[in-house]
């Protein structure tokens, strides 16, 4: 029997709301945990690390599996709040975030030690973060009473709450640090935060159910993903308007958008309709529509720009495409019902996190194979690597 993720946030989320019919459930069915700080955590003996590591969020089982990305090997795992289901790692690489959609807080861990250090009430349904470039603010996004937590990383405190929109459920951060975008899916707008003052200088319209959104690099740009309208809403950040809105030819419920690193795609998944669209950033035209061969949840780049990673969950498979040509390359089969993948940073290895099998498949991108499976703890929803 498959695994309840009804509400676990963004990326089964999403996906919940095409195969389950769900609309935008939060918390529906997930226990709360204690009040206020929640759980202190817990971390196992740590052996020996050789290497980087990927933290992988288990969403079922309220804990953060620590891999040893040489040996490939679980070497930690870190008790967190109930329902992690997104996480972000600063910049500078001194704390992991981990946002706990059920116990209604984020969790700090040090990633040298494993060790939980902080555990910080935020609003109710804590779904997505991002940290500034500069590491000195984590900006939470909370679905359920509609806000956003702004956490002060120094002294891992709540700084400021910014009231946005109906049901805010991704954001984006500009490379400059100064603004941050939120979608609000059930009232069909933008909001967008000046971090110098953590307020709402912008409200704009978009399409019907925005549900995901991403700047390019340089921070000129930022795209939105209106799954009930079936395009993409583009915004000017010189002057903070919306520049155009892209029709998404073929393409059913646009669930995820991403921009490629040197910035000239965008991404956009189209879970229904089983295709993936390709925006060209610098005319803002759609040039192509990729058929795959089922729903795609998640997708990531290899640094150089040359290749996506589009992760199938219906058909347990991470297809490859050649981002220069549009072209379908190879299809990776991993675990049951994977839901997330990163890249090292050398493209290298990837990590994708199997939710139905419990344990994360290992591929070589380059041999476009599987060469390790790692046991992880139950419903891994989630993963981010050093």
């Amino acid at each position: 029997m498959a695994k309840n993720y009804a509400g676990q946030g963004r990326w089964f989320g999403l996906a919940g709301l095409v195969l389950g019919g769900l609309l935008l459930v939060a918390c529906a069915g997930i226990g709360q945990g204690p009040p206020g700080g929640g759980p202190s955590g817990s971390v196992s003996p740590p052996p020996i690390v050789t290497g980087p590591k990927a933290f992988v969020l288990n969403a079922l089982g309220n804990t953060v599996s620590v891999i040893d990305t040489v040996n490939n090997t679980v070497v930690a795992t870190v008790t967190v709040g109930t329902s992690p289901v997104a996480a972000v790692l600063l910049p500078s690489g001194a704390k992991l975030y981990v946002a706990n959609l059920g116990s209604d807080n984020v969790t700090v861990i040090n990633p040298a030690t494993n060790a939980v250090i902080a555990t910080i009430a935020v609003g109710d349904g804590p779904v997505a973060l991002r940290a500034l470039p500069n590491s000195t603010r984590v900006y939470v996004v909370n679905e359920n009473s509609n806000n956003v937590s702004v956490i002060d990383t120094t002294t891992d405190t709540v700084a400021a709450t910014v009231p946005v929109g109906d049901t805010p459920v991704a954001l984006a951060v500009l490379s400059d640090n100064s603004r941050v975008y939120v979608v609000n899916a059930l009232d069909n707008t933008l909001s967008v935060i000046a971090t110098s003052t953590n307020t709402v200088t912008s409200t704009l319209p978009v399409g019907l159910e925005p549900v995901d959104v991403a700047a390019t690099p340089g921070g000129s740009k930022v795209y939105v993903a209106n799954r009930i309208s079936n395009d993409v809403t583009v915004i000017l950040t010189s002057n903070d308007t919306v520049d155009a809105t892209l029709p998404l030819p073929g393409a059913i419920a646009p669930n995820v958008v991403a921009v490629t690193p040197d910035g000239t795609r965008a991404y956009v998944l189209n879970f229904t309709s089983a295709n993936v669209s390709v925006i060209d950033t610098a005319g803002d035209t759609v040039v192509a529509t990729i058929n795959v061969l089922s729903g795609p949840l998640a997708v990531t780049f290899s640094p150089n720009s040359a290749t996506a990673f589009v992760v199938l969950p219906l058909d347990d498979i991470v297809t490859t495409i050649d981002v220069g040509t549009s072209s379908l390359q190879v299809n990776i089969v991993v675990g049951d019902e994977p839901n997330s993948i990163a890249l090292t940073a050398a493209a290298v290895r990837g990590f994708v996190t199997n939710g139905e099998s419990d344990n994360v498949s290992v591929i070589d991108p380059n041999a476009a194979a599987v060469v390790a499976t790692v046991p992880v703890g139950d419903g891994p929803f989630f993963v981010v690597l050093q």
